[in-house]
């Protein structure tokens, strides 16, 4: 993956299949033939690789007149999870590791429903013995989950019960992992045995006795241990979908879920993915755009300042206009400017508003939102204690009825500047300041310089006392 960096700067598929190999001889690495055809049908095939949970299209073709079709490398292929889509069908899974070509064939409406046969690919048997095994553990932990959801917590016997659950899912994840290490020995050198497998593998302490001794309960070592069979130096590893939703599973079930938590987690992750600088760069890939979608936004912060903001980190463009977004509204920065109407239809500039004031905070809200009717009398008494000391604030509306706005203004009192464009999640400010939901709260001192962002609770006045007292 010598050229990796360079994916997402390409924009043609055909180039881009050109070199993610290097320059040698051209050698075939997909023959397939499609049988039973429909008349007057040709078929096309699209060829996309996996990078994460991510399909990056390489190529297509359409098929000769024997159903025939075949895809061409330039030098070794890259061991990786591909894609084999029949136009307007569903994905079928390749797995390519050292031996090349990959031989596939299916009659046209298998295909379609993304099912492929393999002609002598141990490759593609290792990964359908392992996917087998992963799809029966996976539904009987799910039916596991389903009995503990259901479970009466004033059951007599509830924590018999409970505990019988755990037993039996430590039994079924025992069983999986004794199951899939052996794809290791019937399938030694493969892309599954050493890469998908340890991916897949579920951490037990009961596999790591010297470790057992010191958690007396699953979530604690899970925190420190969920990854322990990944080879983080082997950038393979991301080539596949199964890292991404390690990822996920780690931040979403072993990591605590406040500002404290999701940091340390964060810097977990990119100290493990240090070890390959493709994987780092996935990795952090991936974490940005994961909080920039889920939040909180101070994670998102915290992750361009210590891992982007000192150096020129390659990323694709996706993720660097995500960056540039944040460069623009981070600390420090100029308020980026704001012309919205009043109640009365006036235009009012958010920097004539800033000219006039020590401190202007910004207030994104609307009426229906629960959350800021909650934020509203804070706001309102801090602005009354510093009201003479220069504060003002710029509440400004997602609100798409007039009569809904004014109402509340009324019904709240809300004697500081109020406007909206009356255009809900449309306005122009939703887009100028990465708005994603409602409160969001900025401070601006009298420089035009953002002071804070994302701010709430306590942290308002402490931040005001600071500018203001």
């Amino acid at each position: 993956m010598k050229t990796r960096s360079l994916i997402f700067c390409l924009l043609s598929s055909v180039f881009f299949f050109q070199n993610i190999y290097a320059a040698d001889k051209n050698q075939a690495l997909i023959k397939g033939k499609i049988t039973n055809i429909p008349a007057s049908v040709i078929p096309q095939v699209l060829l996309s690789i996996h990078y994460g949970r991510e399909l990056i299209p390489i190529d297509s073709t359409v098929t000769d007149e024997k159903g025939e079709f075949q895809f061409i490398s330039k030098g070794k292929a890259e061991q990786a999870m591909y894609k084999l889509t029949l136009k307007g069908g569903t994905p079928a899974t390749v797995v390519i590791g050292k031996e090349t070509p990959v031989e596939v064939y299916a009659d046209y409406d298998s295909f379609k429903n993304g099912k492929l046969n393999f002609k002598n690919s141990a490759e593609n048997e290792a990964f359908a013995i392992l996917y087998g095994l992963w799809s029966n553990y996976k539904k009987a932990s799910d039916n596991l989950n389903a009995e503990a959801k259901n479970l009466n917590t004033f059951a007599p016997h509830f924590d018999s019960l409970a505990n019988d659950i755990k037993v039996r899912h430590q039994k079924f994840a025992y069983n999986f992992n004794l199951q899939a290490k052996t794809i290791k020995e019937q399938y030694p050198g493969t892309y599954t045995a050493d890469v998908i497998e340890p991916l897949c593998l579920i951490p037990e302490k009961d596999d790591f006795p010297k470790l057992k001794k010191l958690y007396d309960n699953d979530n604690a070592f899970l925190h420190a241990h969920y990854f322990d069979y990944i080879n983080f130096a082997d950038e393979r590893i991301i080539s596949n979908p199964i890292l991404e939703d390690k990822y996920y599973k780690y931040l979403s079930s072993y990591t605590k879920t406040d500002d404290r938590g999701f940091k340390e987690a964060v810097d977990t992750l990119v100290s493990f993915a240090s070890k390959s600088p493709q994987v780092k760069e996935y990795t952090l890939d991936y974490l940005i755009n994961i909080f920039t979608k889920n939040g909180p936004d101070e994670i998102v912060t915290y992750i361009y300042e210590k891992y982007f903001a000192t150096c020129d980190a390659p990323v694709r463009s996706a993720t660097q206009q995500i960056i540039n977004k944040i460069k623009m509204l981070s600390v420090g920065k100029p308020a980026p400017e704001l012309t919205c109407p009043d109640s009365a239809n006036k235009p009012v500039l958010l920097s004539s508003v800033i000219a006039k004031n020590k401190a202007v905070l910004l207030l994104f809200w609307f009426s229906g939102c629960p959350h800021c009717r909650e934020e509203l009398p804070d706001l309102k008494t801090l602005y009354y204690q510093y009201k003479r000391k220069g504060l003002e604030i710029y509440a400004v509306s997602l609100d798409d009825k007039a009569a809904e706005w004014k109402k509340a203004i009324n019904d709240f009192e809300l004697n500081w500047v109020n406007v909206s464009e009356l255009k809900g999640w449309n306005a122009k400010c939703v887009e100028v300041y990465d708005l994603k939901y409602t409160p969001t709260i900025y401070i601006i001192n009298q420089k035009g310089e953002i002071t804070a962002r994302y701010i709430r609770g306590d942290d308002i006045g402490k931040k005001l006392k600071e500018m203001l007292d």
